[in-house]
């Protein structure tokens, strides 16, 4: 099962779009549809904290597949390539062009629904589902398999529920072709805006940027992830047989910031690496010179993965990190004006109304329509278990939260 007849799609999204069991607890909801790439033979990076890294696939696509062939726009066509399991050049710089796609009537497959509750249980009722078990992952949760069709008849008939849609890369030589051609197909059924997630290994030229974005792409991500060169080495490059390179990714992303727009490219970073809190708020700044915002996650080990048993960041630190990406990246902090001491000891701004504003600890990642301080892709639980506090919440956090998060922080409001 391969893209572009198949994709993967976060849980949330597949409970979002009636094809699993469940729905969150008020006042959580999905903003962002997530779609990830898939291909039987998986991803050639070994990135030491990633649940679908090559050192991990050891779990066939098959165990993820969710059947929804009661659909009966289905096409039941099988594709059956088998490409070179290596980075193939040629195959990057020429991917595929001109594809037409009909646009044909809406049709979705409904489920039945359940509740996830504050425990982190999903209680359903099973009637008339199709799930099956798998223990592989990615941000936390599990990524399901479903024919791109069908997600796209889905998305068709909730459109209103969400604001962007996220297609994520993974590296495989036919990536670069695969994810022009779900782009194009991906705008013939919705009028959402559509952002992608990068893997820069594969992105020879900026003109593969330029094709992403004629392909209908209106921003762009880079996941650096590791906050110093010495990290990205060991956990995304050589330090683990890995493919990727620290000066390839910042490379695309003054790519991406030139082709998609000042702002319309963002980097993704995750605390908790190994980087001091000075370390991670340098590179954000890096980017916000270059001119890309950052999307920031808390490291949550996936098991089987390398760093399966290393320990999350502290929230307070993590809070501290928060801040200094808010006020850079929608104040317009200078640097200067946070003080470190190898850890962040104080900043010059009204930390107070940071806290009353309350969008410095939502999720950040590319913007909703309505308020670019909100991230269209939210990623509900994507840090935490559902019976945990919210490192990144995927709303704005009401009075009882702040205080909660007021407790988080009280060092830095004395």
């Amino acid at each position: 099962m391969n893209s572009p007849e198949y994709i993967q799609t976060s849980l949330a999204a597949a409970m979002s779009l009636g094809f699993e069991p469940g729905r969150f607890k008020d006042p959580v909801r999905l903003t962002g549809l997530n779609l990830l790439l898939t291909y039987d033979k998986g991803c050639l990076g070994k990135c030491a904290y990633c649940g679908i890294a090559g050192s991990r696939q050891d779990t066939d696509n098959k165990q993820n597949f969710r059947d929804t062939s009661n659909n009966p726009h289905t096409n039941d066509t099988a594709n059956n390539q088998d490409p070179s399991y290596a980075l193939n050049k040629q195959a990057v710089k020429e991917p595929l062009k001109n594809q037409h796609i009909q646009r044909k009537d809406n049709n979705t497959p409904g489920g039945p629904v359940a509740e996830i509750t504050d425990t982190g249980l999903l209680a359903a009722d099973n009637s008339g589902s199709k799930r099956t078990s798998s223990k592989k992952t990615f941000i936390r949760v599990k990524w399901p398999v479903y024919r791109l069709d069908d997600v796209l008849y889905a998305l068709q008939a909730h459109e209103s529920s969400f604001e962007r849609v996220c297609l994520s890369l993974i590296t495989h030589p036919d990536a670069v072709r695969d994810t022009i051609t779900i782009t194009k197909k991906i705008k013939q059924f919705s009028d959402l805006p559509i952002s992608l997630l990068i893997t820069p290994s594969l992105i020879t030229s900026p003109e593969i940027l330029k094709q992403f974005k004629e392909a209908g792409a209106e921003m762009a991500g880079i996941a650096i992830d590791a906050a110093t060169n010495d990290l990205f080495i060991k956990y995304r490059g050589a330090g683990v047989g890995g493919p990727h390179k620290w000066e390839k990714y910042w490379e695309v992303l003054k790519w991406a910031v030139d082709v998609f727009g000042c702002f319309k490219a963002g980097i993704h970073l995750i605390v908790g690496l190994g980087e001091t809190e000075e370390e991670a708020v340098k590179t954000i700044y890096r980017a916000q010179v270059m001119g890309a915002k950052t999307h920031l996650f808390s490291f949550y080990p996936e098991p089987a993965s390398i760093l399966e048993d290393l320990d999350r960041p502290g929230i307070f630190s993590y809070r501290k990190i928060q801040i200094a990406r808010y006020l850079i990246n929608e104040k317009g902090l200078d640097i200067s004006k946070i003080r470190f001491g190898g850890s962040i000891i104080s900043f010059d701004y009204d930390i107070k109304e940071v806290l009353k504003e309350g969008y410095a600890f939502m999720t950040s990642g590319c913007p909703c329509s309505s308020d670019s301080r909100i991230s269209a892709c939210n990623r509900p639980f994507a840090n935490e278990r559902p019976s945990e506090t919210f490192r990144n919440y995927p709303y704005v956090p009401n009075n009882e939260e702040k205080k909660t998060i007021e407790s988080q922080i009280s060092g830095l409001l004395i």
